[in-house]
């Protein structure tokens, strides 16, 4: 009996002890976009990464990148699922220390996120044909700036050996298939769906990483600093979630897009077919692309004073 009554009492310490081991659950706001760059967080939604970590996700959408980050600075979300580099380093360099950024995603080699696609009437067969031609890309300095140091790099003078279009992002397509310019420089899904609709063809794949760096960089998460100092825990478990989605999104790269049509609203059909951006575990070599681009930004003048990326880059590591 002496011998049932300490059993007994053993399991019930063993118990007592793992119910004090157990997970709290923390409430996590995760601001997002409603596009394929945000992947890494709908798989880890779908694949329970956040639960697993006793994490209680509440997504909250936003329509750009800009609208994002004034909510992440207001306090009004704990991190974002994929930021573009010139929006964090942006902030970064009015208020440094602010941020820390994990898990950069970007192209390269299997994972064609930006293409130059051309008409089919065109006559254009390779890079030099560009000469004389016009090409169009999207709004904005920073598109614009890649693409002039990208023709610099395939020998052109942008200012005078092409005429660059620059046109809204939804009237791309449209522009090529109007014949207002002979070559688009755009990002996937749009470029795929130009192919896909007969409109252009492809020219180069990841003319970023093939004439810039490789891979190139786009962005990563972001989460305040204020959050990995004053609640480490909770910044460890929001990590570890990720880097668990990182690996299936590795494993499964398909398998994942099935994910998309739910979060952007493109057609399944269409995202079957496009590439999806590769998530880079933070090597010395991922660091110094990403001061290489920031380095890039303040030469384009885009950014008025440079960025340290280094003190950014957070790790499992810091979070130990």
């Amino acid at each position: 009996m002496k011998r049932w009554a300490s059993i007994t009492i053993t399991l019930v310490a063993v118990l007592a002890v793992l119910a004090g081991c157990a997970k709290e659950p923390e409430h996590v706001k995760i601001g997002y976009l409603p596009t394929p760059a945000d992947i890494l967080f709908f798989v880890a939604i779908k694949e329970g990464c956040f639960k697993k970590q006793a994490l209680e996700v509440t997504p909250v959408k936003f329509g750009t990148a800009n609208e994002a980050m004034n909510a992440l600075v207001r306090g009004e979300v704990d991190l974002l699922a994929h930021i573009g580099f010139t929006t964090i380093f942006a902030l970064e360099q009015k208020t440094p220390g602010l941020l820390r950024i994990f898990l950069p995603a970007g192209e390269g080699e299997g994972h064609v996120v930006s293409q130059i696609i051309v008409r089919k009437d065109a006559g254009i067969e390779s890079v030099d044909d560009l000469k004389g031609r016009k090409i169009g890309c999207s709004h904005g300095i920073t598109n614009l700036k890649w693409l002039g140091l990208m023709l610099k790099k395939m020998g052109f003078d942008p200012q005078k050996d092409v005429t660059i279009v620059q046109v809204g992002r939804s009237m791309l397509i449209q522009g090529l298939a109007r014949h207002e310019y002979d070559a688009l420089y755009a990002m996937e899904p749009r470029t795929t769906k130009a192919i896909e609709q007969g409109i252009g063809i492809s020219l180069l794949d990841n003319p970023r990483s093939k004439y810039i760096m490789d891979p190139f960089l786009s962005g990563s998460l972001v989460m305040p600093a204020k959050l990995v100092k004053e609640e480490p825990e909770k910044a460890k478990r929001i990590y570890v979630a990720f880097e668990r989605a990182s690996r299936f999104l590795r494993k499964n790269p398909d398998k994942a897009k099935e994910l998309l049509p739910k979060y952007t609203g493109l057609s399944y059909r269409l995202l079957q077919r496009i590439h999806v951006q590769a998530i880079y575990e933070p090597t010395d070599e991922i660091i110094d692309l990403i001061q290489k681009e920031a380095d890039l930004l303040h030469e384009f003048r885009l950014l008025l004073g440079k960025v340290d990326v280094k003190p950014m880059i957070l790790t499992r590591n810091h979070l130990r």
